[in-house]
């Protein structure tokens, strides 16, 4: 059952950095004259041109990956140097491919006359020709040359934000000696802390800005001032507001809005909105605008009335000052201890990692018929990490995926699923096993014990493992639509925040809640009141996803020429926020979702698809078991295995059997 040869997986031992830049410059060049090669041919054919093309790209992505992993996991200043020459070498290949005139009109040939294209072929040539006219194949010489400029630039540019983020974040750290300091945060955190400070040479605790830290400070901590120190050094990070002002990212975030404008110019967009809907499920930026407003009005009384319920407790608890940004959070906890009788850190017994990852895998299993096998022996860059295969109910290996959960030193904030292996057939009719990466930044366990999980932790945990899912479960055959390849970004998120509802159900807390001490089960009462709280300030809680993506979108289509960036989220907020944060607080100079990551003019895809998840998830809750196994396979046969192949509405459609409705997420945060 062990068949880790035939995932073809990357050997991290042996990667060496000084020879990476010059293997991925080796594949590109292979690229080149492949593609030289096949463009000299009278006939085109899927078999004869797209199918050599993608096997040889897709080496160069097998050789890149790896690197590109590595730099967000186990970052370090040579690693970063090699991947940031890499990245614009292939920034620069892949913008120059798509505006090569050449390889459009072959497409367009294809389409025209390979007569034994399948629906999943037409479908990747359809969006490979969009997004040849999307990268400015149309344009004359000279855009054509400024085009490609634009794009290698971003391609840097994009990436320095990033690293500016990750350095702020580990440059700051809060050092003390008196443990009173600390008040109210968990024995774990604290235990962390006395770690990071004797690994420092140092006594006393030692605190750092990552996530784990951060959100128990803000939640736990009895410290007003220590509170307002985290905020202060989490909102400016990146940031002249910084005490460390050396990682300020506003100008790269100035230039990246110009090159995007320019990008939007050249193509003959209005603005760079346009060019981001151009390959995705929304129709126009109205429609998109409608949508974030639609649902801001309607959460909007139900989070009014969820900060008057706040500031009624605070009252009640003695509290006279002004409620500020560093308070709500701890606050919010009080008052939802006094109305749940728990709190997100007093849960942490009861989902020890390794009970929860066993109840995920049994949940994949009862929706699938998907069998999970851990790994024992495999080539591991970081020691905690974990390797799964997975089986179907006849026994075939359908993927893997590799787990890299606990937050470190040099490590990308966040969690993501990124590709390591995609699905397709190769040219000697073999199957490429399809392999995933899941990377969260969990709490580290202590030495005596083992990791212990929030509800919140379970929840991203669930996230990522769905996309994971679509990645691997597919059954496409052809790698440009398999897996999450060539899913419109905007449904992109639908596996994943469709599993995070088994994570707000009975049956499914039911499987994952286990004390670490008594071995027993999340009592009844406490079931109840866990699942009840699902509703607990969810409409804060969507008014402040609802800022992130109507800032986006603005941002997106505002002029550039004397762009303020803060203003347009000041502007925005006076709409949707209830608590006005202060003067200092610069949240957008640490936003990689919309200025390193794929969410430009689309981090609004999180509630569409939210809308798509809850409705789908609805059609399990009719049942008298979330855990259908009738459904989860229709779930699977219609949405996962199917990948890109089929625009997403249709392949919703097929499992849902309607057009979606917001009935169901409103219903699930108590908006109606």
């Amino acid at each position: 059952m062990r068949n880790v040869i035939n995932l073809d997986l990357p050997v991290f031992s042996t990667l060496d950095i000084n020879q990476a830049q010059a293997e991925v410059e080796t594949c590109i060049r292979r690229c080149r004259e492949l593609k030289e090669n096949l463009l000299q041919q009278k006939a085109l054919t899927w078999n004869n041109f797209i199918y050599p093309m993608e096997e040889e790209e897709d080496r160069l992505s097998k050789t890149f990956g790896p690197l590109a992993h590595l730099n967000a996991v186990k970052n370090t200043p040579k690693l970063r140097e090699v991947f940031q020459a890499c990245v614009e070498k292939i920034s620069e290949y892949s913008t120059q491919t798509a505006q090569d005139r050449r390889m459009l009109e072959a497409y367009q040939r294809i389409l025209k006359e390979d007569k034994t294209l399948d629906l999943a072929q037409i479908k990747a040539i359809g969006d490979a020709i969009r997004a040849f006219k999307l990268s400015g194949v149309d344009l004359d010489d000279d855009k054509r040359s400024q085009f490609e400029e634009v794009a290698t630039r971003l391609a840097k540019i994009q990436s320095d934000f990033e690293n500016n983020v990750l350095d702020a974040t580990m440059a700051w750290h809060y050092w003390t000696e008196d443990e009173k300091e600390l008040n109210g945060l968990s024995v774990n955190t604290k235990a962390q802390a006395r770690e990071k400070a004797k690994a420092q040479g140092k006594d006393g605790f030692c605190l750092g800005l990552d996530a784990p830290t951060y959100i128990s400070v803000m939640q736990q901590a009895d410290n007003r001032q220590l509170r307002e120190a985290f905020y202060h050094a989490y909102v400016t990070r990146a940031s002249d507001q910084a005490e460390n002002k050396r990682f300020d990212n506003a100008p790269i975030m100035q230039e990246i809005m110009q090159l995007r404008a320019k990008e939007a110019e050249l193509l003959g967009f209005r603005n760079y909105a346009e060019v981001s809907l151009a390959s995705k499920m929304a129709s126009s930026v109205d429609e998109v605008i409608h949508f974030l407003k639609d649902l801001c009005e309607k959460a909007k009384p139900q989070a009014q009335k969820e900060l008057r319920e706040l500031q009624a407790f605070v009252e009640s608890e003695g509290y006279g000052k002004e409620l500020k940004s560093w308070d709500v959070s701890y606050y919010s906890e009080k008052m939802k201890k006094a109305k749940y009788s728990f709190t997100a850190e007093e849960l942490r017994p009861y989902f020890p990692l390794a009970h929860v990852t066993h109840g995920l895998l049994k949940v994949i299993e009862s929706l699938y018929g998907i069998r999970a096998s851990e790994v024992a022996s495999w080539d591991r860059y970081q020691a905690e990490t974990a390797l799964y295969e997975f089986y179907d109910e006849s026994h075939a290996l359908r993927g893997a995926i590799i787990v890299d959960l606990f937050a470190r030193e040099h490590k990308r904030d966040g969690a993501w699923m990124d590709e390591c292996r995609t699905r397709y057939r190769r040219l000697d009719q073999s199957i490429q096993i399809p392999v995933a990466y899941v990377t969260c930044n969990f709490m580290p366990p202590k030495a005596d014990k083992g990791a212990l999980l929030t509800h919140n932790d379970v929840l991203t945990l669930f996230h990522e493992f769905g996309h994971a899912l679509h990645h691997i479960l597919t059954q496409v055959e052809h790698l440009p639509v398999s897996g999450i390849n060539g899913v419109e970004w905007d449904a992109v998120e639908l596996p994943s925040q469709f599993m995070e509802n088994f994570c707000w159900c009975e049956e499914g807390l039911g499987l994952l809640s286990c004390h670490i001490e008594t071995g027993a089960s999340l009592p009844r009462s406490l079931f109840e009141k866990l699942i009840q709280s699902r509703r607990y300030q969810s409409g804060l809680a969507m008014l402040r996803q609802l800022e992130f993506a109507l800032f986006d979108m603005k941002l997106h289509q505002a002029e550039v020429e004397h762009l303020d960036i803060h203003q347009v989220l000041e502007e925005v907020r006076n709409s949707t926020a209830l608590i006005n944060p202060p003067v200092y607080n610069r949240f957008e100079n640490s936003f990689s979702h919309i200025f390193a990551g794929g969410y430009s003019a689309g981090y609004y895809s999180y509630k569409w698809a939210e809308v798509l998840s809850s409705d789908a998830f609805s059609v399990f809750e009719s049942q008298s078991s979330v855990l259908n196994r009738s459904i989860g396979l229709k779930f699977m046969r219609e949405v996962l295995e199917k990948g890109g192949s089929e625009p997403a509405a249709k392949l919703f459609e097929s499992f849902r059997g309607q057009k979606p409705t917001i009935d169901a997420l409103l219903r699930h945060n108590g908006i109606m």
